[in-house]
């Protein structure tokens, strides 16, 4: 866990938490290789290019799937690295979603997020379809009426945007200024780093508990 952070800012002039999904608000023990299966039957299923199915372990090491920290967006590089039509992506994703070990995760509380809730404005970005996230928050217990909003794409508009674009489009509505904007992500280039572009700052989660232990002392929850 480690936060980052491009100007001096203070918690309690935060006005926008921005939470990530998967892997942020809930993990397993077993997420990153969960991921990676995952992503290997969408690869079986949507690659046009033969030599990418034929060895598809060999394209996630190539680009940093296997043995680098923190995931890269798979969304966001499907096309150049694995000959996945994003547009099909975005379709695959309304009935085929990851989903994790639900028998053995880990969650940030509610009663956490209802006492940030009371300080600052909530807010969920994710590229996971909305109506999915629903059905994962259902099975897993978490309370999504502490979001203002969820920025995701849906079963009515597939299409998903950068984070960056999403980051903009946060930092307009609420008229807010990047050092009143904070992101709470599990990977570093595609959660915190387009944040950090727009004078904001932000938490790399890797453990959901320990990050709401961080965070309920930063901002004086208790």
């Amino acid at each position: 866990m480690k936060e980052y952070s491009v100007q001096d800012f203070e918690y309690d002039e935060i006005r926008v938490i921005i939470f990530d999904f998967d892997g942020t608000l809930y993990q397993t023990p077993n997420y990153k290789a969960e991921y990676i299966r995952y992503l290997l039957g969408v690869i079986d299923d949507l690659s046009y290019s033969d030599s990418v199915k034929k060895n598809p372990l060999k394209y996630l090491e190539q680009y940093g799937f296997i043995n680098d920290d923190e995931l890269p967006s798979f969304t966001e590089n499907c096309e150049e690295f694995f000959s996945v039509y994003k547009p099909e992506l975005d379709e695959y994703k309304l009935t085929h979603f990851y989903q994790p070990d639900y028998k053995n995760v880990v969650t940030m509380s509610n009663e956490f997020l209802r006492k940030l809730q009371t300080q600052s404005h909530l807010v969920l970005v994710s590229n996971e379809v909305r109506e999915n996230i629903e059905y994962k928050a259902g099975k897993l217990g978490i309370d999504l009426s502490v979001f203002d909003n969820l920025y995701c794409p849906s079963v009515a508009f597939p299409k998903c945007h950068t984070k960056y674009e999403i980051y903009k489009k946060i930092v307009n509505n609420y008229l807010a200024d990047g050092t009143e904007i904070y992101a709470v992500g599990d990977r570093y280039k595609v959660d915190i780093e387009p944040l950090l572009k727009l004078g904001g700052a932000g938490l790399l989660v890797d453990d959901p508990k320990e990050a709401e232990k961080y965070l309920s002392q930063k901002f004086e929850l208790n």
